[in-house]
C-alpha cells in the first residue's frame, strides 16, 4: 500500500517567530504544515515551524518520519515489522527475505 496524503503549507500567524541570534532578532511569520489522508484511515496531522527556518527540511522529514509511525499503527500495521518508505511512501516489510525461505513477497 502507499500512502497518499496532501501536504500544504501556509502562514498560521503573522511575526510570531521570534529567533534572538546574538544581537540580531529575527521575527518571521509561524507556518503550519497540514498532512491529510487521502486513500486511507488515519489521523490529519500538523506540524509548526518558522517561516525560512535554517532546518526546515531536516525538520520537516523528522516530522514525516514520525507520522508515517503513527500512521502505521493506525492502520494496524507493528512498526516493528514494517515501515513506510520516505521515498516511495509504500509500506513494507523489514524482514529480510533471505530468512523467509516460503514467503514469495514481503512487501505488504
Amino acid at each position: 500500500m502507499i500512502l497518499e496524503f496532501t501536504k500544504t503549507t501556509s502562514v498560521h500567524e503573522k511575526d510570531a517567530y521570534i529567533n534572538v541570534n546574538g544581537e540580531e532578532t529575527i521575527i518571521k511569520d509561524l507556518m503550519i504544515t497540514k498532512y491529510v489522508p487521502i486513500n486511507f484511515d488515519g489521523t490529519a496531522k500538523t506540524y509548526l515551524l518558522g517561516n525560512e527556518h535554517i532546518l526546515w527540511e531536516s525538520k520537516h522529514k523528522n516530522f514525516e518520519a514520525k507520522i508515517f509511525k503513527e500512521w502505521l499503527i493506525e492502520l494496524g500495521y507493528d512498526p516493528k515489522f514494517c515501515y513506510v518508505n520516505i521515498n516511495t511512501k509504500k509500506i513494507q516489510s523489514n524482514r529480510d527475505i533471505e530468512t523467509l525461505p516460503n514467503t514469495i513477497s514481503t512487501e505488504i
